[in-house]
């Protein structure tokens, strides 16, 4: 991870050293897979809304309705790229960004998916806004597997 940040700061604990801009970028990480799985989520209930509804659950897209449900998946995934681009714009200031391609464009997905969220009138946003996240979660996996 630390060749996404081209300075290095040390500190010691433990016995250990720590490279803090590696650590802000794993605690990045964590909260956008964090927010990205927590939309999805929110998503698999507005597809079930129906079954819900025999069952009797009370999910969050039943409580507050389809559309204020989309609107709040929107905003979910614009927490994504506000991290991001704020981490790599304030925090570090030589960043590589043909390492972090991948993770740019999945943060562009989502401000895609944001702005479908927030403008369509359609019934298949839910889909759509699927399908992108899909797609930031492909590029999410590709970044694992560049060299580092």
């Amino acid at each position: 991870m630390d060749s996404l940040v081209g300075e290095q700061t040390m500190y010691l604990s433990h016995d250990r050293v720590f490279d803090i801009p590696s650590i802000c970028i794993i605690w990045i990480f964590m909260g956008m897979a964090f927010v990205q799985n927590f939309a999805r989520e929110i998503i698999k209930d507005a597809e079930d809304v129906d079954g819900d509804l025999v069952i009797g659950a009370r999910t969050i897209p039943m409580i507050i309705g389809r559309t204020a449900t989309i609107r709040l998946i929107g905003v979910l995934l614009v927490l994504f790229p506000l991290i991001y681009f704020t981490g790599v714009f304030f925090f570090f200031t030589h960043f590589n960004w043909i390492q972090a391609l991948p993770i740019t464009l999945a943060a562009l997905t989502n401000v895609l998916a944001f702005v479908v969220a927030l403008f369509s009138k359609q019934e298949n946003a839910i889909v759509f806004i699927k399908g992108l996240l899909k797609l930031s979660m492909i590029f999410g996996i590709i970044y694992l597997f560049l060299p580092q």
